[in-house]
């Protein structure tokens, strides 16, 4: 019982401090977005970025697919 407290109290804190390093690391890109000197147009252009970063993740981390393998806790075997 122990055991499990431990570990639901090192994936909180781990957790809480990821989540605090995402909302910084984006704080952070938002204020260098803003600072850059840039013409409206390329506003358009981030989110473009954004898709192609995520296309290159999934494509060299993840195989090139991310499936869904499980619903409402229990493993599906249907196609």
């Amino acid at each position: 019982m122990q055991f499990m407290m431990v570990i639901a109290t090192l994936t909180g804190l781990a957790s809480g401090l990821v989540a605090v390093l995402l909302k910084t690391l984006v704080h952070f890109i938002q204020h260098w977005i803003k600072e850059t000197p840039v013409s409206n147009l390329a506003y358009l252009l981030f989110p473009g970025f954004g898709l192609i970063i995520t296309v290159f993740i999934i494509r060299n981390f993840f195989g090139g697919q991310i499936e869904k393998r499980y619903r409402n806790g229990i493993e599906s075997h249907c196609p």
